[in-house]
């Protein structure tokens, strides 16, 4: 049985049905070319563990029942049916772990309880998804030497980079400090996406927060206000580009931006406590007062 799951693993076929307790793992699989490099349609399909009173459907293996020949498995009961076994194996190998593996067998034909087609031009965009979202990968879903070999054969193309993955790499190198390196990453979700979808208008926001933190505010500015061109309502876009003004010296549009972000989110203490500052610098002390007061009851609430 062990050898049969290892064997399972690396792409030989058994009498094993691979399962996953995982939704997201079998949606992952089942977004995968298919073997014989055809371009079709996947399926996600789920099966009850149980019957609505509580009762197994399957069979469990026990460890004793592990040591038995895989022929023991297919006969019938004392009943004439062939039973349906569930089994879990042991973490033997480190795809087990990861794909939250469970094999069920018995019978020459097992059905379904739900089916979920995935259309083939449906596939690449989910598989990208899956990998910002949820770290699920090739890399993570075959953590071992044959997964890596197979994932480097030599006859395998680079796959083409999407905007998640710029947005991905973008963030990272932020995190690190190279600030170029994140412009770079986000001009290239720009330069695909030009026509002004969520992704280019988080390249424009993340952009311009860069431009922002090098001490560029004309740059800042720029890519704030074509942000706030894709997604009129984002309170940080208008907060973020009243502070590019604000470092600029022109005072009035900064407190223009805040007003506007306070309009849309009334409870946004950052932006009434910049606006509080902003006002204070054009010696409107009364104005300033209410601001930074408003702010501070904010936070207190919070």
């Amino acid at each position: 049985m062990e050898i049969l799951a290892e064997l399972q693993h690396i792409g030989a076929a058994t009498c094993l049905i691979d399962f996953s307790r995982s939704v997201l793992v079998a949606l992952w699989i089942a977004c995968q070319k298919s073997s014989k490099e055809l371009q079709e349609d996947g399926k996600v399909c789920a099966i009850r563990s149980r019957d609505s009173d509580g009762t197994p459907r399957f069979n469990e293996i026990s460890h004793d029942l592990v040591k038995e020949d895989i022929g023991y498995f297919f006969k019938p009961n004392e009943m004439g049916k062939y039973p349906i076994y569930q089994w879990t194996p042991k973490p033997q190998n480190n795809r087990i772990i990861t794909q939250h593996s469970v094999f069920i067998f018995g019978r020459p034909k097992i059905d379904a309880d739900f089916a979920c087609v995935i259309k083939e031009e449906n596939k690449q965009a989910i598989l990208r998804d899956l990998e910002l979202l949820f770290n699920i990968d090739e890399a993570r879903m075959f953590p071992d030497l044959h997964g890596f070999a197979q994932g480097r054969a030599h006859d395998k193309c680079r796959s083409t980079l999407f905007p998640q993955d710029y947005l991905r790499y973008g963030f990272k190198a932020e995190e690190r400090g190279d600030f170029d390196d994140a412009i770079r990453y986000y001009s290239n979700v720009i330069e695909l996406n030009p026509t002004g979808s969520h992704f280019t208008f988080r390249a424009y926001s993340d952009r311009g927060r860069i431009y922002g933190v090098q001490g560029k505010p004309d740059k800042a500015i720029e890519d704030y206000t074509r942000a706030i061109g894709i997604e009129p309502n984002s309170v940080l876009n208008y907060n973020n580009r009243g502070a590019a003004y604000q470092e600029q010296g022109n005072l009035d549009q900064a407190i223009e931006g805040y007003t506007k972000a306070i309009e849309l989110n009334p409870d946004n203490a950052l932006a009434y406590e910049n606006r509080g500052e902003a006002h204070q610098l054009q010696d409107n002390n009364d104005l300033s007062e209410v601001d930074l007061r408003t702010a501070e009851a904010l936070r207190g609430q919070s």
